[in-house]
């Protein structure tokens, strides 16, 4: 009645319940969130793109830490290829690819973003927008 269907996200970790959900109501927008260990998060990625991204429009990455690493490298779990590799896999099918840093400092949003990542989700908007700012500026 409303046409509220359009403004719907509908996430969860699994690829089949948001292929059941967009069954059920087309309009809505699906997001399958994959977290784990990077093993883990490249397997489940992985499987959707092999199954073509059906019934999503969003496949979120968290990007975890690793524990103890050298100042100044790349600070997630997931490889730099690999999410670069995802955004574009995604891109080619038409889905976007939202990352999750769960920390993150200025520096590592900036090479998100020079890798082409567009949609984030984060626990830190004011900081988060400086950032943007900052790397539009540049």
């Amino acid at each position: 009645k409303h046409n509220a269907a359009r403004q719907i996200i509908i996430a969860a970790p699994s690829a089949e319940s948001c292929r059941s959900f967009k069954s059920e109501f087309s309009e809505i927008k699906t997001m399958q969130w994959i977290g784990g260990n990077a093993d883990k998060i490249r397997e489940q990625f992985e499987r959707s793109e092999a199954e073509n991204f059906e019934g999503l429009d969003i496949v979120q990455l968290h990007l975890n830490d690793i524990a103890g690493r050298a100042p100044g490298r790349w600070r997630y779990q997931i490889g730099k290829e690999f999410v670069a590799r995802a955004a574009e896999a995604a891109a080619a099918k038409g889905v976007g690819l939202e990352t999750l840093p769960w920390l993150f400092d200025e520096k590592d949003l900036m090479e998100l973003l020079d890798m082409g990542i567009r949609r984030f989700a984060t626990d830190e908007p004011a900081r988060f927008v400086g950032t943007i700012e900052k790397w539009r500026g540049q």
